[in-house]
C-alpha cells in the first residue's frame, strides 16, 4: 500500500520538477495557468496532515490524487500558448518517461480494475481510455485533438453516470436551493453540481481535494478539447468517434 504511494508521490514531484526546470530554461515562462494550483494546494496540505500510520482509504485517496495531480500539471505545461512544437515534443516526452510510462508499466490488476469500475458506470468510457493511450505514441496535431476528445467524453461522461440530472436537480433544490452555479438558466445541473453531489458523501477534507480537482481537470479538458478542434476544422468526424472506441 505504502510502496504504491511512493511511486505515486516519486511520479508527482517527477513531473513538477521537469516543469520548473522546462520553464527556467525558457526565461520563466508561465507553463501553468492556474488550473492546477488549487487542486495542488489542496493536495500538498493533505499530504502534510496524514497521520503516522494513515488508514488504507486515506493512503488509497493519496495515491489516486496524486496520480491525477500529476496529470494536471503535465496536461497544463503541455498545453501552454508559449510552448512552441519543438518545445511541446521536448516536454511531452521528459514528462511520458517520468510519468506516463512508470503507470503503463505498473501492474495490471490496478489498470484492470480501474477499467472494471468505469464500465459498470459507463459501458462507452473503457473505450475511451484505450482509444486515448492508442493515439499518445501517434505524433502530430490530430492525435492531440482525438486525445483531447477521449479525455472529455471520459470526464463528461463519467460525471453524469455518477450524477444523473434528476437526482442532482432534485439535490441542489433539498440541500442548496439558493446557491449560486449549481443549476443552468434552463435548470440543468451544472459540471459544479454534478461533482459536489458525487462526493457528497466523502469526508470533509477528502471531499474538497476531490471536488477540487475534478473541476481542474473538467476545465482544463475543455479548454483543451476547444483548443485542439480547429486542427480539423470540424466537430470531431465519425473516423475520430471510431479511434476512442
Amino acid at each position: 500500500m505504502f510502496e504504491t504511494l511512493d511511486a505515486t508521490l516519486c511520479r508527482y514531484n517527477g513531473a513538477n520538477a521537469i516543469i520548473g526546470d522546462f520553464a527556467k530554461q525558457m526565461g520563466w515562462a508561465p507553463l501553468l495557468r492556474g488550473y492546477s494550483a488549487p487542486p495542488g494546494v489542496r493536495y500538498d496540505n493533505y499530504l502534510n496532515r496524514l497521520p503516522g500510520r494513515p488508514s488504507a482509504r486515506r493512503v488509497a485517496l493519496a495515491h489516486h490524487s496524486g496520480d491525477l495531480q500529476s496529470s494536471l500539471v503535465g496536461v497544463e505545461a503541455l498545453t501552454a500558448p508559449d510552448l512552441d512544437d519543438g518545445d511541446e515534443s521536448e516536454l511531452g516526452q521528459e514528462l511520458s518517461a517520468k510519468v506516463v510510462e512508470p503507470w503503463r508499466s505498473a501492474p495490471s490488476k490496478v489498470r484492470d480494475a480501474l477499467l472494471r469500475r468505469l464500465r459498470s458506470l459507463d459501458s462507452e468510457v473503457p473505450g475511451f481510455i484505450v482509444g486515448g493511450w492508442t493515439e499518445i505514441d501517434r505524433p502530430g496535431p490530430v492525435a492531440s485533438s482525438v486525445i483531447a476528445h477521449c479525455a472529455a467524453e471520459i470526464v463528461s461522461r463519467t460525471l453524469r453516470a455518477l450524477a444523473p440530472d434528476p437526482e442532482v436537480v432534485a439535490w441542489v433544490a433539498a440541500h442548496h436551493p439558493r446557491q449560486q452555479g449549481l443549476l443552468t438558466d434552463r435548470g440543468d445541473p451544472t459540471r459544479q453540481a454534478r461533482v459536489r453531489y458525487a462526493v457528497r458523501d466523502r469526508p470533509g477534507r477528502d471531499r474538497r481535494l476531490v471536488e477540487a480537482q475534478i473541476v481542474a481537470l473538467s476545465k482544463l479538458m475543455g479548454e483543451t478539447y476547444e483548443v485542439q478542434q480547429p486542427v480539423k476544422h470540424e466537430t470531431p468526424s465519425q473516423s475520430t468517434q471510431q479511434s476512442c472506441t
